[in-house]
């Protein structure tokens, strides 16, 4: 399944049998399309524009929606067409309901007069100031596709070392809930019955074990 760009600016989709995404791809290419969806599996739209409040809390904005309509208008201007009608294409193929109303609300405000660092800036929790000002050098240098282009290629390697990050701290958090765990077991159930045990045998109880104890007994008293 694909979503492609015609010369005359109009979206068309359809289907292709071919061994892989990259053949279809360069199929469209050769053909006079631009690709902007080749998948295995059809590409949900955003045919309505129609969302509740619950679906736009559920799923806010964030770095992904921001990476995919970079990557989108930077491929749409590549393909020459002019930026409202590349910003009503992405907003198309937005399938997140909160973001294609983004997208929609940027649309207006550069139909009303305002440049695309302008739109922009109406959602500062989305496109931060430095992303402004890499498209504000864009549109005064009139190579707004190369900026859209390098800031996908830095939004893309800030994702993937955000989520490197994130992976590797899992494992030590992992590893101290498990210690956090087996301590409070020690303390609160395996100590107190070796301390009974030593107790009913008349024998006397090992320094470390009644260091544990006592530091058993602080805690249950306590409430730690």
């Amino acid at each position: 399944f694909y979503k492609a760009i015609a010369s005359d600016g109009k979206l068309l989709e359809g289907s292709l049998v071919r061994d892989t995404e990259r053949m279809v791809a360069r199929e469209l290419t050769i053909g006079g399309l631009t690709p902007v969806y080749v998948g295995v599996q059809r590409q949900k739209g955003g045919g309505s524009l129609s969302f509740d409040l619950a679906a736009l809390l559920r799923r806010r904005p964030g770095s992904a929606d921001r990476l995919y309509f970079t990557q989108e208008l930077a491929t749409l201007l590549e393909a020459g067409l002019p930026l409202d009608r590349a910003l009503s294409i992405a907003a198309e193929l937005s399938e997140r309901p909160a973001f294609r109303t983004v997208i929609q609300e940027i649309l207006r405000e550069l139909k009303g007069g305002k440049s695309l660092t302008d739109a922009l800036a109406i959602h500062p929790e989305i496109f931060s100031e430095l992303y402004r000002n890499m498209v504000r050098a864009g549109e005064a240098s009139g190579s707004l596709s190369q900026v859209m282009l390098r800031l996908s290629e830095s939004e893309q390697a800030s994702g993937e070392l955000r989520g490197f990050l994130i992976s590797s701290m899992i494992y030590p958090a992992l590893l101290a809930l498990v210690g956090m765990g087996s301590v409070t077991l020690m303390l609160g159930y395996v100590i107190p019955k070796f301390s009974e045990v030593f107790k009913e045998s008349g024998l006397p109880i090992p320094a470390p074990t009644q260091i544990l104890l006592t530091v058993s007994e602080l805690t249950q008293q306590y409430g730690l």
